[in-house]
């Protein structure tokens, strides 16, 4: 499944859900959700769903460069940050708590989830040839039974210098199970957060402002 540049897939299932093939959004957004848990919160049984991503899986949300030259042959466009893949939940940046799938997510050996940014060669405005990178995009998973990543996670800048950060889920992010016997056992959802970005300088943005 491919849709236009920027734009979004989503997928939502009431059980299991197993992607064995490619999903393409470039700069957008893909996402892979469950309905939720009901009044009675996630299961206090153990159970075998998952969001089971096999080999032949693809997500693909890696930024996209559009270049155009103009009437005197100089090199103009946009170059796209990568987009985001989020599976199990939706990330916050300023959340104090989490919701997760009540699925374990499993990425098996071969599967693929890119959010890379690109690059591309522009001519700026007194500055010529210029190599011109985008930040890479967020990958987040977030589960309340486990996760099992065995494949690849892919969201870098394609830049020097880069940062990159990598959350565990929060103790503060915890929850209960329902039911009978279990009014003391806890569950902290699992969830992990993949972003790849560069740093430019001063001078970089405003020669790209020009």
């Amino acid at each position: 499944v491919q849709v236009d540049a920027g734009r979004a897939i989503t997928l939502v299932g009431n059980g299991q859900l197993t992607i064995d093939g490619t999903l393409r959004a470039a700069g957008g957004r893909i996402e892979l959700q469950t309905f939720g848990y009901g009044s009675d919160g996630a299961s206090s049984k153990g159970h075998d769903r998952s969001i089971w991503l096999d080999d032949h899986a693809v997500l693909d949300v890696s930024g996209e460069a559009r270049i155009a030259t103009d009437l005197r042959g100089r090199r103009y466009g946009l170059v796209g940050d990568g987009g985001s893949i989020q599976i199990g939940g939706r990330y916050n940046a300023s959340a104090t708590s989490t919701v997760g799938a009540d699925n374990f997510i499993v990425v098996r050996p071969g599967a693929r989830l890119e959010a890379s940014g690109t690059s591309a060669t522009l001519d700026l405005p007194l500055a010529g040839a210029t190599a011109v990178a985008s930040d890479g995009g967020l990958i987040y998973l977030s589960s309340f039974n486990g996760l099992f990543i065995d494949g690849t996670l892919h969201a870098a800048a394609p830049r020097p210098s880069p940062r990159a950060l990598l959350l565990p889920a929060s103790p503060r992010c915890a929850s209960r199970f329902s039911g009978p016997g279990c009014a003391s056992r806890r569950v902290v959802p699992r969830s992990c957060m993949h972003r790849h970005t560069h740093l430019r300088t001063v001078s970089e943005w405003q020669e790209i402002g020009q």
